[in-house]
């Protein structure tokens, strides 16, 4: 493939992979919070999570960004009784594990109830 231009007069604009490597190439492929605004700084306020501005740089070069002088607020969803909370990651393949939000482990024990649950 030729050298294209990749932003400047008269160019329509680049794709999000284009735009990606440039900033993986420049930072590397940590992700991080980058040195403007507020830098992401959190609080609560009326008991929901407020992020400042700021922008977050991910490890595959993709930016995450609050506008300069903006905050997002944040609901944390209410809880049914008798429920526990958990996060599903995975390797990328078929493997998945299965943590608290505080990062605990669950166990069968954690699970009411008998048979197979498939995840």
């Amino acid at each position: 493939m030729a050298a294209q231009l990749i932003n400047g007069n008269g160019f329509e604009g680049c794709t999000a992979q284009v735009d990606a490597d440039f900033y993986e190439g420049i930072f590397g492929t940590e992700t991080g919070i980058l040195t403007v605004g507020q830098k992401m700084r959190a609080e609560m306020v009326n008991n929901q999570p407020r992020v400042y501005d700021g922008v977050i740089l991910t490890k595959e070069g993709r930016r995450i960004q609050i506008d300069y002088g903006a905050y997002q607020d944040f609901t944390i969803p209410a809880g049914t009784t008798a429920t526990l909370p958990i996060v599903f990651t995975s390797d990328g393949g078929n493997a998945k594990t299965v943590t608290t939000f505080n990062g605990e482990a669950v166990t069968v024990a954690d699970i009411p109830g008998t048979g197979v649950y498939v995840l």
